[in-house]
């Protein structure tokens, strides 16, 4: 309420006054004060307010006038005789041409910043995504196949065998054998082609709520659901087959390694080391491609633990010890050389086969520290001989395939060798055959490197391997060593003569010397002697043996 009278007489025009009501029920309203019968009723009105007939004329005019113009509205509630009213204030709107062009233009430019921001957060959005995009593809996918890559394997497979725990599952690993050979046939553009195929035919064989990777360069992993044992060899089978139609290259095989998940506490990379240990059960088994892992496998993997546990005091308390295997002279029989063999002599451990321990080295990469630690105990001895006066024989001691990539190897050896002063004539390196299918321009630059330091180097197993004659194109050697295999017994002994013969003669003429290992009979020493075999190495001459032993043969008989 107001504390003093409304003058509509002199309501300013920019300002009025104005009841919100229904215009002629607020006429009625004010006509029912007049006519009531309450003199004194009237009197108060009338007292209080102008005449009911100018506040009319007023209400009109201004509400004519409203209907016409624009103003700005302002509400104030009122009480009139116990009746609830609503008073507007109203002031009448003026816009200049320049107010209006001022708010224009500050639309226009509230409207330009807006339009600026939703780009903006439009590129924002674009840009997140692309990057999650590439992220995800980083992180998760095979750049070879595009499908999951072994981190993501994990993962789904983690997660699999958690949510369905009242399913059972095997993880089952699938290699390609020898695909470095597929490397070396169709270059690595085609060989990606073979991996991406394999993959492909991998996943349209797979049942819902299973999945596979790429795990490594050549390998596969797979998450297959089963009931019994037996469906997931019937499932292998199909695979198999169906991985074999879409390979793309003829004479492909592949070997298999299955786990059947029973410790759901156990990492997916630990499953996948079962599964490798599975698969490597059948090698040298002709017509077998599936191995699985049993409790054998389990005790096994338990010794190459405990032996892992003794490799460091192993080599601290120099349990590695050499054994010299002679290589006798076909002609004089007169020993004409070694070769450094190791066995590991455990106070705790008793003898430990190196078929047991080498394996495992080479797996953990401790070889490489068993190569040196050889090569250093043969210098030593040789340092000690020439001490002496004795006249040296050239020894060979061996080098493990993953000991040919280290960058290091070339500076390692002549640490070694030159601390003790060793002639480098009296030293042979020798490299297993299948180290020429891990990477021929690197094991050239290994021959060469080792050649130009005045080292000599062999290849070991010659005709053991798949591509023999390409290694000897191929590769400067000093010596090569037969194979025993060439001599065992065969159904055509004319045939097998043949060819050792024409071996000898090819690697004569290509400047090469030849030694025959695994000799045991005399009949095999006279027809090495007859065509031409330089040193021959067997059990008919000599055992490896401890070194004592090894000087009394070369230097006291």
């Amino acid at each position: 309420m107001y504390d003093r009278p409304l003058d509509y007489h002199n309501i300013d025009e920019a300002d009025f006054y104005h009841v919100d009501l229904e215009y002629s029920k607020f006429k009625d309203h004010l006509y029912t004060l007049i006519d009531s019968d309450s003199a004194d009723h009237n009197e108060r009105l009338i007292g209080n307010m102008y005449p009911i007939q100018e506040l009319l004329t007023s209400i009109r005019h201004y509400h004519d006038l409203m209907q016409s113009d624009s103003y700005l509205w302002y509400e104030h509630p009122i009480l009139v005789n116990d009746n609830n009213y609503t008073l507007l204030t109203a002031k009448k709107a003026t816009f200049s041409k320049e107010t209006i062009a001022t708010s224009l233009q500050a639309c226009m430019i509230v409207g330009v910043i807006i339009l600026i921001c939703f780009t903006i957060w439009i590129f924002f959005i674009v840009f997140q995504t692309i990057s999650n995009r590439r992220l995800y593809r980083a992180a998760f996918i095979d750049p070879i196949t595009n499908y999951n890559n072994a981190a993501k394997f994990r993962m789904e497979t983690n997660k699999l065998i958690r949510k369905h725990k009242k399913q059972s599952y095997a993880l089952v690993l699938l290699d390609i054998d020898n695909f470095k050979i597929l490397n070396d046939l169709y270059g690595y553009e085609n060989a990606n082609v073979v991996l991406k195929n394999v993959c492909s035919s991998i996943r349209q064989m797979l049942y819902k709520k299973e999945t596979c990777t790429r795990y490594a360069a050549d390998e596969y992993m797979m998450l297959l659901k089963y009931n019994e044992e037996a469906e997931i060899r019937d499932r292998i089978i199909k695979i198999n087959q169906y991985v074999l139609m879409n390979a793309s290259v003829p004479n492909i095989k592949f070997s298999y390694g299955v786990y059947f998940i029973q410790d759901y506490t156990l990492s997916v990379e630990q499953m996948s080391i079962y599964a490798g240990m599975a698969k490597d059960t059948i090698k040298g088994l002709k017509d077998e491609f599936i191995g699985t892992f049993n409790e054998s496998i389990r005790q096994a993997q338990i010794r190459d633990k405990e032996l892992e546990n003794a490799t460091e005091t192993a080599f601290q308390n120099k349990e590695f010890v050499v054994y010299l295997q002679p290589k006798y002279n076909a002609i004089t029989n007169k020993i004409g050389g070694a070769e450094a063999l190791v066995r590991w002599i455990s106070p705790s451990l008793g003898f430990i086969s190196p078929g047991e321990f080498i394996p495992l080295f080479e797996k953990n990469h401790m070889i490489i520290r068993l190569d040196n630690y050889m090569l250093e105990e043969v210098c030593r001895q040789q340092r000690q001989w020439m001490d002496e006066g004795k006249e040296l024989v050239t020894i060979s001691v061996n080098l493990s395939r993953i000991h040919l990539t280290i960058n290091s190897l070339l500076d390692d050896i002549l640490s070694i060798v030159d601390r003790y002063g060793i002639p480098h004539k009296y030293i042979e390196f020798e490299l297993t055959e299948s180290a020429f299918f891990d990477g021929k321009d690197q094991l050239l630059h290994v021959v060469s490197s080792l050649q130009s330091n005045g080292f000599l180097v062999s290849m070991d197993d010659f005709g053991s391997g798949y591509s023999s004659l390409n290694s000897l194109k191929d590769l400067p050697l000093d010596v090569i060593k037969l194979d025993g295999e060439f001599f065992r017994t065969t159904d055509n002994t004319e045939r097998s003569e043949t060819v050792i013969r024409d071996t000898i003669n090819l690697a004569k003429h290509l400047q090469m010397k030849i030694v025959a290992e695994g000799v045991e009979t005399k009949d095999q020493v006279d027809f090495l002697n007859e065509i031409g075999c330089d040193l021959i190495q067997g059990f008919y001459f000599a055992k490896p043996m401890p070194i004592v032993e090894f000087e009394k043969k070369c230097y006291e008989s």
